[in-house]
C-alpha cells in the first residue's frame, strides 16, 4: 500500500496525471534523443503532443528508489478504441509513450527493464507480428534494453506475444490462490431448507423453496421433487466452484489451506506420473466411491436430478478432502491413509503412488524460484524453461520462476 501510494498518488494531483511525476523530459531533449519522433507527429501532432505533457515537457510517471525506478507504463492513447492501434499497420505510439522508454534508456540509463502485469502495451505496438525489424515500434522503443517479464504461469499464449514482439524473457509466477466457493448466507439457508424438505417431504414447502431461490436469482425448471433435485444440483455446482482469493505474492509459497484446495482438485482427475513407466493414477474420488460401494460414473451422471447422488457426492468430497488435508498437514502418505481409514477400507499401500505424486507437486509448488530466477536473470544468468499452463491441468508447470512457453513438443 505504501508503494502504491508513492507511485500512483504522490504529486499526481499537482500535475493532473494518473501517477506521480518522477521526472520530466523537455521537448527539445526528447527530439534530440529520439529522432523517430517525426514519424509519430503525423498521428499525434507536433511533439510533445497532448498526452502526458504540459506543452513544454513530457511527464515520466513513477518513482525512483536509488538505482531502481518503479514506473507506470503510459496507456495506449486510444482508450476508447485500443484496437485502432493494435491492428493498424500504419500507426505509431504517442509521444508520451515513446518518451517513457527514451527516458528509461537514455536518461535513467537502465541496465534492464522488468515488466509486471498481464499485459502491457509495448508488445502490442505497431509493427510486424513476428521477426520484427528495426522499423517496428517495439524494437524502436526498447532498443537493446534487456526485457524481463513476470507472467502468470497459466497464460503462456499472451506471454508468447511478449516474447515474440517484446523480446522478453518470461519469468512465471503462481496463479492466485483458489478455494471452493462453498455456501454462505442465503445459499446456506436454501441448502438447509432443501435438507429439511428431504427429511420431511411436504409439497407445501416447495413454494417456499422457490421463493428463496428466486430471491437468490437461482432459476431452475421443474415441478415437485424434480424441481428440488434441480435446485440441489445448482447449489452443488456453486458450492464446488473454485474462486480466487486475493493475489499471489511473489516468492511466497501458498498457505497450507491453499495447498489443500489445489491438491484436492488435482486428485480428482486421472494423472500420468512424470515417470512414464508408471501406470496412470486413478482419481481419488473414484477410489473412495468404489470403496463405499458406489459407481462413481453413474453417480456423477445422476447429479442433476437425484438428491441421493448429490448427498453421496458430497460425502465422497468430504472424505477426499480429509485425506488430502492430513497429507498436507503431516507430510506423509501414512497420515492420509489413516484419515481415509476412518471412512473406508483400502488395501495397505494402495494409494502410496498417488500420495507420493501429490507430495511431489506440493514440494515443487512451495519451492521458491520466482525471486531467485529474476536475480539470476538480472545477473546475466540462464532462466530454465517450462511449459505454461494451469497448475491443475498440468502440474509440471511448478515450480514457477521459469521461462514459460506455450507449445510443448513433448506432448505432440
Amino acid at each position: 500500500d505504501d508503494l502504491r501510494r508513492l507511485v500512483v498518488e504522490g504529486n499526481a494531483l499537482l500535475h493532473g496525471t494518473d501517477g506521480n511525476v518522477a521526472d520530466t523530459l523537455p521537448v527539445e531533449e526528447y527530439r534530440r534523443l529520439f529522432p523517430d519522433y517525426v514519424e509519430i507527429e503525423p498521428y499525434w501532432g507536433s511533439a510533445p503532443g497532448q498526452l502526458l505533457s504540459d506543452g513544454k515537457r513530457l511527464f515520466i510517471l513513477g518513482r525512483r528508489f536509488g538505482n531502481v525506478f518503479v514506473g507506470l507504463q503510459p496507456s495506449f492513447g486510444y482508450e476508447r478504441d485500443p484496437i485502432r492501434l493494435l491492428m493498424s499497420k500504419d500507426a505509431a505510439p504517442h509521444h508520451g509513450f515513446a518518451a517513457y522508454y527514451v527516458w528509461l534508456r537514455k536518461v535513467f540509463k537502465a541496465h534492464a527493464v522488468l515488466h509486471f502485469g498481464t499485459h502491457g502495451a509495448l508488445e502490442f505496438m505497431p509493427g510486424k507480428q513476428a521477426g520484427l525489424s528495426a522499423q517496428c515500434w517495439p524494437l524502436r522503443l526498447l532498443g537493446g534494453l534487456p526485457n524481463f517479464y513476470y507472467y502468470c504461469v497459466n497464460n503462456p499464449s499472451e506471454g508468447s506475444i511478449a516474447r515474440r514482439r517484446g523480446m522478453a524473457t518470461l519469468i512465471s509466477y503462481l496463479v492466485p490462490p483458489v478455494q471452493q466457493a462453498g455456501l454462505y448466507k442465503g445459499l446456506r439457508a436454501l441448502k438447509d431448507s432443501i435438507d429439511h424438505y428431504h427429511a420431511h417431504p411436504d409439497p407445501t414447502l416447495i413454494d417456499d423453496l422457490r421463493t428463496q431461490a428466486e430471491a437468490l436469482n437461482l432459476m431452475v425448471s421443474g415441478e415437485g421433487d424434480a424441481y428440488v433435485a434441480a435446485l440441489g444440483h445448482e447449489l452443488l455446482q456453486i458450492e464446488q466452484r473454485m474462486i480466487p482469493v486475493g493475489l499471489h505474492v511473489l516468492g511466497q509459497p501458498p498457505a497450507a489451506s491453499e495447498q489443500i484446495d489445489v491438491l484436492n482438485l488435482i486428485a480428482t482427475f486421472t494423472r500420468v506420473p512424470r515417470s512414464h513407466n508408471q501406470p496412470p493414477l486413478e482419481p481419488l474420488p473414484q477410489i473412495v466411491a468404489n470403496a463405499l460401494g458406489y459407481d462413481y460414473t453413474s453417480l456423477s451422471g445422476r447429479l442433476h436430478n437425484d438428491p441421493t447422488a448429490q448427498a453421496r457426492y458430497r460425502q465422497i468430497e468430504e472424505i477426499c478432502r480429509a485425506a488430502v488435508t492430513a497429507l498436507v498437514q503431516f507430510g506423509t502418505g501414512h497420515a492420509a491413509d489413516e484419515a481415509l481409514a476412518r471412512y473406508v477400507h483400502l488395501p495397505s499401500g494402495h494409494l502410496t503412488p498417488l500420495w507420493n505424486y501429490l507430495l511431489d507437486i506440493q514440494r515443487r509448488m512451495t519451492t521458491e524460484r520466482e525471486l531467485s530466477s529474476l536475480l539470476r536473470a538480472l545477473n546475466g544468468g540462464y532462466v530454465l524453461p517450462s511449459a505454461g499452463n494451469d497448475v491443475v491441468r498440468n502440474p509440471s508447470v511448478v515450480p514457477t520462476g521459469r521461462n514459460i512457453y506455450a507449445f510443448d513438443p513433448f506432448h505432440v
